[in-house]
Order: C-alpha cells, then structure tokens, then sequence
C-alpha cells in the first residue's frame, strides 16, 4: 500500500514539476520573465472561489437552508464578481423577498430582468413583490408578461388569477383558474378560488362543484 501511495505522489509531483517547466518555457517564448519570489501567482485550486457561478451556487444552498444572511453576502460577491449575469440577482431577490424586503426584491428581480429580458419567474416574483405592497396595477403587468410569453405558466395563472379576485375581476380570475385547472387539475387551490369567484358572481351550483371536487382531491392527497 505505501510503495504504491510512494509512487502515486512521485507521479504527481512530475506533474506538477513537469506543468511548471511548461509554463516557463511557455512566458520565455513570448519574451515573458519568469515569475519571480514574492510575485502572485495563479492558484487554480483557489480559482474556484472567483467565480460568480461559484458563490451563486453556495448562496442557494445557504438560501435553501434557510440561512438567508449568508445567502444574500455570497449572491451579493458573485453580483460584484460579474455585474453582467441575470441569476445572481433572482436569487438575492428571492432572499430579500422570504426576508419581505419587497422593495429590495424588486429592485433585484429589475435588474434580473435588465439583463434578461424574457426572465419569466423574475417578472413572476416580481408581481407577487409588487402586489405584497399593493402595487396591485404594476404586478398584473408583470403577470401579464409572463403569460404572454409562456401560456402555459401555472405560477403566474394561479397568481392573476388571484389578483383577479382580489380586484373582483371574477370573470378573468374564473377564466385563469379554469386554464390553470386544464393543466393541472389536482390543483386544489386552483379549484377553491375558482369556487370563491364563481359564488361572488352568483354560480352557486358550480362554486358548490368545485368546493366537492377540491374536497375530494384533499382526501385524495392525505390517502384517506
């Protein structure tokens, strides 16, 4: 075990000898000095730590633990490591929003969308920043936005349609509940708003509908 463990650090100290040597005739080629004692030198096993894609990751990690300090101060060195990337930003901007910092979540998920103009879930948290504040005309954009450039997108349908409500536009909110309920139909809550929206504009037999259906899918859910 040791003569073969001897042999394997033998073959990797002529490795890195052999990358050095590389690398000088390489600068001396070009007309470059070697570097000299006390000069910085390139560490390609700290590298890793100065890359945005790097601190973006940990920050998530940090944010799907809950740590949400942390997440945010490594989404922020990855934002100043490379300004120019769109995800860093989301992330923070989620942060900020679990922490309901919604005017920093907006500001973040903005600028998310500056630099990727068709980031849909960045216009889709956006709209639930901007309606958490009332800003309720501003976040049906966004989830206007979104659905117009994916159709299909539950979490913005299930979030109009709920602003719908809110704003007692129960005929648009029946309609996107309806969409979001063709495409998933075990949705229960798509069913109860549906039926909250159709007993306010008097359609007490299929408000009464859909309360039985999402009672039976909750059953349905628990095993009962």
């Amino acid at each position: 075990m040791l003569s073969t463990m001897n042999a394997c650090l033998i073959f990797l100290a002529a490795i890195c000898i052999s990358s050095l040597i590389g690398a000088s005739t390489a600068q001396a080629n070009k007309g470059e000095h070697p570097v000299g004692r006390g000069a910085t030198t390139h560490d390609p096993f700290r590298d890793h730590k100065n890359h945005s894609e790097f601190h973006t990751n940990l920050g998530l990690r940090h944010y799907n633990s809950g740590n949400l300090d942390r997440a945010i101060e490594d989404l922020t060195f990855a934002i100043k490591i490379r300004p120019a990337a769109a995800l860093p930003f989301y992330h923070r901007g989620n942060a900020h929003f679990r922490r309901r910092e919604f005017e920093a979540a907006i500001r973040d998920y903005t600028n998310a969308l500056d630099r990727h103009p068709n980031f849909a879930m960045a216009m889709a948290n956006r709209g639930n920043a901007r309606s958490a504040l009332g800003r309720l005309d501003a976040a049906l954009e966004d989830f206007d936005s979104v659905i117009k450039l994916e159709p299909d997108n539950t979490y913005a349908l299930f979030n109009r349609g709920f602003l719908f409500g809110k704003r007692r536009r129960y005929h648009e909110a029946i309609e996107d509940f309806s969409r979001l309920i063709e495409l998933a139909p075990d949705n229960v809550r798509a069913h109860e708003l549906r039926a909250a929206a159709y007993s306010s504009i008097g359609e007490l037999t299929k408000a009464t509908a859909d309360m039985v259906k999402a009672s039976q899918l909750r059953s349905k859910q628990r095993g009962e």
